[in-house]
């Protein structure tokens, strides 16, 4: 009858096996689609950010001024495509990017712009937080 005991422990052991697995690969899952939406919601907020500078005119008819407007512009455009590529790296669809890229491109209010960069700020912050674990503190 030792049999039993022995047997009961090893499907425990098992058991306790396969369910960190399937804990691990569902916090990697999570990780992944924290990163997508984080990298998603920046290339969003950097493309209203070119969209919206590139758009306005600063009464600056100078040359250093339009220099200077343009390099913004293109900055934030660059911005806005290097996140696009890091969501797409992440796992993020084609067609997930080019909406956040098209919705990026048509917001013009104040409050939208907001929003969007309390949701870059949430998104970060959480990335950041996610990775903190007791065994690197040591």
């Amino acid at each position: 009858m030792i049999m039993g005991p022995v047997a009961e422990w090893l499907k425990g052991k098992l058991m306790n096996i396969v369910q960190k697995g399937y804990v691990k690969k569902r916090e990697d899952k999570r990780l992944q689609t924290a990163q997508i939406n984080a990298a998603l919601s920046v290339a969003r907020l950097s493309t209203v950010v070119a969209g919206t500078i590139g758009n306005c005119s600063f009464g600056s008819n100078n040359l250093s001024g339009m220099k200077m407007h343009a390099a913004i512009t293109s900055a934030a455009a660059l911005v806005a495509a290097s996140c696009a590529e890091v969501a797409k790296s992440a796992g993020a669809t084609r067609e997930q990017v080019s909406s956040v890229i098209n919705m990026g491109l048509e917001t013009r209010a104040l409050g939208d712009l907001l929003t969007l960069t309390t949701s870059a700020a949430a998104c970060k912050i959480k990335n950041q937080t996610s990775s903190f674990s007791l065994d690197n503190i040591t």
